[in-house]
């Protein structure tokens, strides 16, 4: 596990980031090497990072420098300097986004990822630190899943991932349920408290909230088993509803099925047949039942979820959750930051952004709960594979 840092990034960054890896190798199983280049904010810090990973790439015959450079040194979208100009302008606008993702790539045997400064581990903007170390838990899981598939056929890589409801619904749950089982542990990174409490129970209930209003709204209609393409405006849904879908089927198969029954499988039998085999049940009426499911009550859904004790430094802030929204000075009752401004509207997950190695086109997601009084109030996102 490799972890790389722009000059103007904090060290204690990409020792989080670090530790949280290894951390992940230990719980879901080592599947490396990786590689996690870290953008900072400054431009010609950036242009740094950029110039040591293409000199990485050229020593070791993968990519010629120049090549490279002009790729990664450029402006295309999720290019390395596009993350150190998403964290510019976050600053700037004062709106936090973040945008990480694994990059590839599966020819040059690791598991390359990219991200814009995590704001959460650097301190700024009250943003929670372990957002950020779910984020890279979710990273590390698409690790999990391309290590799965030997093929280097990009078309039969693609489908043998599945469809985005199951690739980024099943890497949002296994983060969130990892980061909550290994802080019940106390097996994470020490990272910044940030303002508000980072919990499974609140994060899968926000889930809720853009599910609920999504399909009563502008993806009325639609159902679990339709969300496949990235391209889709619906497409969001295939992390927050996606991620239900992931802890229904646990709920159904047990905790350790994807680790233990599907990915085992699935190159010699294929995605479909694999999660039939594990959900016992064909693809079809697993969506129709899951489907009936969504549509309870939200006390019925949340009570599938696991429980984990908590976290005993976190109890100051969860009496303060609904004061917080409306207030600025309860520093004292909550242990904030004195210059963090509350009202930031902020995100129930950490907007992260996965690449697709055959593609480079970005996904948006819905921006939701900035004018309502949701828990945790949530920020503008762009996701994709």
């Amino acid at each position: 596990m490799e972890v790389f840092i722009s000059s103007d990034v904090d060290p204690s960054v990409g020792e989080a980031i670090e530790k949280t890896l290894n951390v992940a190798g230990e719980y879901w199983g080592l599947w490396w090497p990786v590689e996690y280049w870290v953008m900072g904010l400054e431009e010609k810090a950036g242009r740094d990072l950029v110039d040591q990973f293409c000199a990485r790439r050229d020593a070791r015959s993968q990519w010629d420098y120049d090549d490279c450079m002009e790729r990664e040194a450029g402006p295309d979208d999720h290019s390395m300097m596009s993350y150190q100009r998403l964290g510019a302008k976050a600053v700037a606008a004062e709106q936090p986004s973040l945008s990480a993702g694994r990059n590839g790539t599966a020819d040059w045997g690791i598991h390359r990822f990219a991200s814009s400064l995590p704001w959460g581990l650097a301190g700024l903007f009250g943003i929670p630190g372990e957002e950020e170390v779910k984020t890279v838990l979710h990273e590390y899981w698409h690790a999990v899943q391309h290590s799965h598939i030997l093929t280097l056929n990009r078309d039969k890589r693609d489908e043998l991932l599945g469809p985005v409801w199951f690739v980024e619904g099943s890497a949002e749950y296994m983060s969130q349920y990892g980061l909550a089982d290994l802080k019940s542990q106390g097996l994470l990174p020490e990272v910044p408290m940030g303002d508000w409490p980072f919990a499974l129970e609140d994060q899968m209930e926000n889930k809720l909230r853009i599910v609920d209003d999504a399909l009563s709204g502008e993806c009325k209609g639609r159902e679990l088993t339709s969300i496949t393409e990235y391209s889709d405006p619906c497409s969001y849904l295939g992390y927050d509803m996606g991620a239900w879908a992931s802890a229904y089927l646990m709920n159904i198969a047990g905790n350790d099925v994807l680790l233990e029954q599907f990915y085992p499988d699935l190159e010699s039998t294929g995605w479909q047949a694999s999660f039939e085999k594990v959900a016992g049940m064909s693809l079809d009426q697993f969506n129709s039942e899951f489907m009936e499911f969504i549509g309870k009550s939200t006390e019925e859904r949340m009570a599938i979820l696991p429980v984990f004790p908590e976290d005993k430094k976190y109890e100051n802030l969860a009496a303060c959750r609904t004061v917080r929204l409306f207030a600025k000075d309860t520093n004292d009752l909550c242990q904030a930051k004195p210059e963090a401004q509350h009202h930031k509207a902020q995100g129930d997950k950490a907007n992260c952004n996965h690449e697709n190695e055959k593609d480079h086109s970005r996904h948006p997601t819905l921006a939701t709960g900035v004018n309502k009084p949701v828990w945790p109030p949530a920020i503008s996102q762009s996701s994709h594979k």
